[in-house]
């Protein structure tokens, strides 16, 4: 004999409510799983001697993301393969050649500004 089981919404409960405040809590839950990546990520560097700079929201990213204060260390992280740069450019506006470097930590991306750089 097959027993089929029926998922019953109780009563006086909207169940496109309930669906909708069930996919907030695991919003939620992700943001909460987000948040601590940075903090985990914040401590290890502050403790490492990096000046943390921002929080980048996580709506502008796909990853959790810091910036930190460029650094001499951050040129000896790229020598050792490290840490990278990424993007490189010129904004005569904002104070000419730039790039940036990225390295992970803690399962958090890590940015650093470099300004005014020689090409």
């Amino acid at each position: 004999m097959n027993v089929i089981a029926l998922r019953r919404t109780p009563v006086g409960v909207n169940p496109v409510l309930a669906r909708q405040q069930a996919s907030e809590q695991t919003i939620t839950l992700r943001n909460l799983a987000r948040l601590q990546t940075l903090v985990d990520a914040s401590a290890s560097l502050l403790r490492d001697g990096f000046e943390v700079l921002d929080l980048i929201p996580a709506a502008q990213t796909a990853r959790p993301t810091l910036l930190i204060r460029p650094s001499a260390r951050l040129a000896a992280m790229v020598e050792r393969n490290e840490a990278t740069y990424y993007s490189v450019g010129n904004l005569p506006e904002h104070g000419g050649a730039y790039r940036v470097g990225q390295f992970e930590r803690c399962g958090a991306r890590v940015l650093w500004i470099e300004q005014g750089v020689q090409s």
